[in-house]
């Protein structure tokens, strides 16, 4: 069994988190299935689905004990929702798509609030920064989406990846 390093354990805790929004939950859109797509697979999106991939890992050089032995990263996170307009909708898009980026960001930083802004994500992020959503449209262009990019700051020393500080 491979370890599993502290941004694995993140998106982890990202997708279980968005996976939970359903109107069972109080949310007013429905996440079917989180799809993480791997190199060779080009999923075709469907209503309702979430994708959710890791865009990048910066460091923070400015952050380091004496020894520069603890790490702190932020790894941005794109959490792309995509929308089902049934024809008996009479819903314009442009509010769909504004509910889906409520409710994926309220999904999002609820951690935060349940924990009084301390940690969040079983005490592996130490920040969470919402950034500007965007619409986007599936490859064909059939299916409308909404993506909501969330950067999250942890911590670990230079020698463990694996457990968060």
């Amino acid at each position: 069994m491979m370890s599993v390093t502290v941004v694995q354990q993140i998106e982890r805790k990202v997708a279980t988190r968005v996976e939970s929004v359903t109107p069972a939950n109080g949310y007013a859109i429905n996440v079917r299935t989180v799809v993480r797509p791997g190199r060779n697979n080009q999923a075709s999106p469907l209503g309702g689905q979430v994708f959710l991939a890791r865009e990048s890992i910066e460091q923070d050089e400015a952050v380091a004990d004496s020894g520069g032995l603890v790490l702190m990263r932020y790894a941005t996170f794109s959490v792309v929702y995509w929308i089902t307009a049934t024809k008996a909708s009479d819903t314009p898009l442009d509010e769909l798509r504004d509910i889906a980026i409520a409710e994926i960001e309220r999904a999002i930083v609820l951690d935060w609030y349940q924990n009084n802004g301390q940690s969040a994500y079983g005490g592996l992020a130490r920040t969470t920064e919402l950034l500007a959503p965007q619409d986007v449209e599936s490859t064909d262009g059939a299916l409308p989406g909404v993506q909501v990019q969330i950067k999250i700051g942890y911590m670990h020393t230079d020698i463990d990846p694996f457990t968060a500080l």
